[in-house]
């Protein structure tokens, strides 16, 4: 089991308390978002240029990374 994986229990909770005003959405893979983020304005920034274009999280304990490939 991964540590970012969210219990459905939890995820009810939050539906429960907050699902009137606000809109809950769980991502697929949490530790990779911040990274894919950069990615894609890095790719904003650069005019498209996918081979030019990297995002890059640096953290206390992991750093993420995530490029553009063609395999997609």
């Amino acid at each position: 089991m991964r540590w970012w994986y969210v219990l459905p229990d939890l995820v009810d909770c939050f539906k429960a308390e907050f699902g009137e005003i606000a809109q809950l959405e769980v991502v697929s893979d949490p530790a990779s978002l911040a990274s894919k983020g950069y990615a894609l304005n890095s790719l904003r920034i650069s005019g498209g240029l996918e081979k030019s274009s990297i995002g890059i999280d640096i953290g206390n304990a992991t750093t993420v990374v995530t490029r553009f490939s063609n395999d997609q």
